[in-house]
């Protein structure tokens, strides 16, 4: 089920006074650092969708039991739907912080938790017309990584085992492959060095007309 975000439920479009660009991709792709290096041009704002409301919701189960008399577990689509309601809200309140910007860059998107936490479950339907409440981004990257590369960086990382890393890495590659693909991105060959990803997406935002920042040698 892709997750869609390109107009509003009365098939308007949201209008943006700047340019939204989301950086997806699997861990050990290196999304935080390119969004990282897109927010430091000047007019540029970085927005972390890593939601609160989830890890809220992780601890308060932690203190309640569930139905089976389980306790630390949220269900997938819960924690789905909350991830869906608090992307929403930021970008309806975080307009003052917006102010004055002509590039928001978001590290993550919608996709994100399509990945982890699967189908929205019983009323997806009406969970999707909260998506569809949230701007779509006028470019979206997906750093496309190889489970070896990605299981590689995170091992130094994490420091941790490379190879107890690798399933991990090519599970997570793959549903990312299979979400992404119904999705309409621009797709990033996350595997070189950094510099030439920097250039790649350099390239990538020229071409939409945007301006990216210098390009690290």
């Amino acid at each position: 089920m892709c997750v869609a975000s390109e107009a509003f439920t009365d098939g308007t479009t949201p209008v943006l006074p700047y340019a939204l660009v989301a950086v997806e991709g699997a861990a050990g792709c290196g999304k935080r650092a390119l969004a990282r290096w897109l927010a430091a041009r000047p007019g540029a704002v970085g927005l972390r969708l890593a939601p609160r409301t989830s890890a809220a919701l992780e601890e308060l189960a932690s203190r309640l039991t569930g139905p089976g008399g389980q306790r630390g577990r949220v269900p997938a689509d819960l924690l789905h739907t909350a991830s869906l309601v608090e992307c929403a809200v930021q970008f309806e309140y975080a307009r003052e912080t917006f102010a004055g910007a002509d590039l928001v860059v978001a590290d993550r998107w919608l996709q994100t938790w399509e990945v982890y936490c699967g189908d929205l479950g019983e009323y997806a339907e009406w969970y999707l017309q909260i998506a569809a409440q949230v701007p779509a981004p006028d470019v979206l990257l997906y750093l496309r990584v190889s489970p070896r590369v990605a299981a590689a960086r995170l091992a130094r990382v994490l420091c941790r085992d490379e190879a107890a890393l690798l399933h991990h890495t090519t599970v997570l590659c793959a549903r990312y492959d299979e979400v992404m693909s119904g999705v309409d991105c621009v797709v990033v060959d996350a595997d070189p060095p950094a510099p030439a990803v920097l250039a790649h997406v350099a390239g990538v935002l020229r071409e939409a007309g945007l301006v990216a920042p210098v390009t690290a040698e």
